[in-house]
């Protein structure tokens, strides 16, 4: 999770300042914006780095997933999914699962695959109880469309 996580940072920093000011505090206030308690021209508004939406749809909707891809990075952090006793509980499959929604995410955005290394990562971690690793609970998600992520070798 954390390799995922500092290459996920790395990339929204990178892509995220060519349309925000500041890319960190600009995803400190997207929850909001997430949720629909504040329109997305008052967040260009806000945080663009001209004020306004980007001119550049393609750019505006690619800063928007990004912003997203942090969400659920965050999310793919929460200490429940690393504070029980054993990998093959529903908290860490929740963290793998948000972190596989990362990687959709930012694949969506840049086309950058980060998928193989996560996963290769998640071989590592393995269940006392069940033998399953990481990478067996990360294909066990449920499948979804082509077009929403790259697909994953076995």
């Amino acid at each position: 999770m954390r390799n995922l996580s500092e290459k996920g940072d790395q990339l929204f920093e990178r892509y995220g300042s060519e349309t925000l000011t500041d890319p960190w505090s600009a995803r400190d206030a997207y929850l909001p914006v997430r949720n629909g308690w504040e329109t997305v021209e008052s967040f260009w508004t806000k945080y663009s780095k001209h004020q306004q939406s980007p001119t550049n749809q393609l750019l505006a909707q690619r800063t928007l997933l990004l912003l997203e891809a942090q969400y659920y990075q965050q999310c793919s952090l929460t200490s429940c999914g690393f504070f029980f006793e054993d990998l093959d509980r529903i908290e860490p499959r929740n963290n793998i699962a948000c972190a596989r929604r990362v990687i959709s995410l930012i694949w969506q955005a840049l086309d950058i695959d980060l998928q193989p290394e996560f996963v290769h990562d998640l071989q590592k971690a393995k269940s006392e109880h069940t033998a399953l690793t990481g990478a067996d609970m990360y294909r066990q998600l449920p499948v979804i469309s082509e077009d929403q992520i790259p697909p994953l070798s076995l």
